[in-house]
């Protein structure tokens, strides 16, 4: 009878001391979220993003208003899939980065980067510049290779991180003038 009246209270005793002392229990099969994508910093420090496919070339300016062309206004979809293009940018770590030894005397071609279909040019506020080509998907048709071309590094990216390019790229293409911009009054 002792013994079930010790338990509570000492459950009890030990959360008042754990409140006092201000630790609360840790959960131990939470990992903390740590951003690790090829971005090293924030979405907000990017102040233009160019996007470039054949002949075709895309330049999108961030201004206090928010993202133009240069001129008008975007779109919100085409705007909302931009920022989540860049927090990928920002989050989604690379699945595996292919060292330069392994690429030495390597074409381009295997990586389907000879042209890429897209070449990404992000400009961060500090003038420096991040610049990505993308290629083709790996044999499983699981991961994309991606070239960081301004650090000279080969990754695989989840498919969804070249797919969420992909989307902004065709909204830019499909779209007409009177589609992919807000009427200035």
């Amino acid at each position: 009878m002792i013994g079930r009246r010790v338990l509570p209270v000492a459950a009890l005793a030990y959360l008042l001391v754990m409140y006092l002392v201000g630790a609360p229990p840790r959960q131990q099969q939470f990992v903390a979220f740590e951003a690790a994508g090829v971005l090293a910093v924030t979405p907000e420090h990017v102040r233009a993003v160019i996007l470039e496919s054949g002949a075709r070339r895309y330049t999108l300016r961030r201004s206090a208003g928010g993202w133009t062309d240069g001129e008008n206004s975007l779109d919100a979809n085409l705007r909302a899939e931009l920022e989540r293009g860049l927090k990928y940018l920002h989050t989604a770590r690379p699945v595996r980065d292919i060292e330069q030894p392994a690429l030495a005397g390597t074409a381009r071609e295997p990586f389907g980067l000879a042209p890429p279909w897209l070449t990404l040019t992000v400009e961060l506020d500090d003038a420096s510049e991040l610049r990505l080509e993308f290629g083709a998907p790996n044999n499983d048709d699981t991961l994309d290779y991606v070239h960081v071309a301004s650090r000279g590094q080969l990754v695989l990216t989840s498919r969804f991180f070249a797919t969420q390019w992909r989307t902004v790229q065709e909204m830019l293409q499909t779209s007409s003038t009177d589609h992919l911009h807000v009427r200035q009054p």
